[in-house]
């Protein structure tokens, strides 16, 4: 009997001691299993199983357990103009865990006050960096400044090629560290001859503010240059020069266009499926290329700037690219 009882507290202690191996998931609009378990690096299997899933039908408000992934807290301090949805975001959690986690009475947070942020170890893009998005207002030094880190750590992090930030533009910062993070993008299949279909959050630190890359028309073949010079919901770019404005417009048959048309981008190496139009409009950065204006370059996920949501058209266009 004694001996019986001891085991059994040793079962108990072991249980009480062991740490949480899952975190959760709650299935937004859009999501799959197939999009899931690529972020958190995992089968379809292992979350089928871990959820007793017969189907891959999932539905938006769901939550789903995913194994494997540990949940550490962060200190975080908040900030004048902080929300819970805000640090939620930046920290890729969700508002009710922010709440349970510092047994919070209501949404109200104030300047100074102190919060734990329970983080997945299995975070998306890195275990070592703090998921920013960027916010009207935010720069690099006051990035630098509140996650206790540099101006520079955080340009090696993004491979920035400029210290202009777009709104909703996506940044890990090596919080705590001024040691830059090994950002280790996720890659998509590719199909021969095609674009690689990258999420737009991704596609964006690779092809990011002040880079140059090279667009491929896919129907046509035609190529031609062009510099990013910003946007946060997708990319804004102009054609590099005289030259490749006029095989642009080549493209587009003579005239300026807002039709998408299916195009890969060919950046830092990898080639992204994507979708152009041709009209030039609103700012431009480069005077001496034949165009008043920039372009609008769209990735999957991608959405329009005005209405804020994804352009069924450009998707459909993006999909092309990918040869889906």
């Amino acid at each position: 009997m004694f001996k019986k009882v001891i085991t059994l507290l040793i079962i108990l202690f072991m249980v009480s001691v062991s740490p949480v191996m899952a975190s959760t998931y709650h299935v937004s609009t859009g999501d799959t299993l197939s999009r899931i378990s690529q972020n958190y690096n995992i089968t379809i299997s292992q979350l089928k199983e871990a959820n007793n899933l017969t189907s891959d039908l999932i539905y938006a408000g769901q939550v789903l357990n995913i194994p494997g992934s540990s949940i550490s807290n962060s200190t975080y301090t908040v900030q004048s103009g902080d929300t819970l949805w805000k640090i939620a975001q930046q920290f890729n959690t969700t508002v009710a865990n922010i709440i349970s986690e510092n047994r919070l009475g209501s949404t109200n947070i104030y300047p100074g006050q102190s919060l734990k942020v329970p983080v997945s170890s299995s975070s998306i893009l890195s275990t070592q960096g703090v998921k920013h998005t960027v916010h009207s207002g935010d720069t690099l030094s006051f990035l630098a400044n509140r996650y206790n880190t540099s101006v520079q750590a955080i340009t090696e992090t993004n491979n920035l090629n400029s210290q202009l930030l777009m709104q909703g533009q996506v940044l890990i910062i090596p919080q705590n560290s001024l040691q830059p993070v090994d950002l280790q993008i996720p890659s998509r299949q590719r199909t021969a001859n095609f674009g690689e279909p990258l999420e737009w959050q991704y596609a964006s630190m690779l092809f990011n503010v002040g880079a140059v890359a090279t667009i491929t028309d896919v129907a046509s073949g035609l190529s031609f240059r062009v510099k990013r010079l910003g946007g946060g919901n997708h990319a804004d770019a102009e054609p590099l020069t005289a030259n490749d404005t006029a095989i642009l417009r080549r493209i587009y048959g003579g005239v300026w266009s807002w039709q998408p048309r299916a195009i890969m981008v060919n950046v830092q190496g990898r080639y992204l499926a994507a979708s152009m139009n041709g009209m030039p409009h609103s700012i431009q950065t480069i005077y001496n290329n034949n165009f008043p204006g920039h372009i609008c370059i769209h990735f999957l996920e991608s959405k329009t700037h005005n209405t804020n949501s994804v352009n069924p058209n450009h998707q459909a266009m993006v999909n092309r690219a990918a040869g889906l």
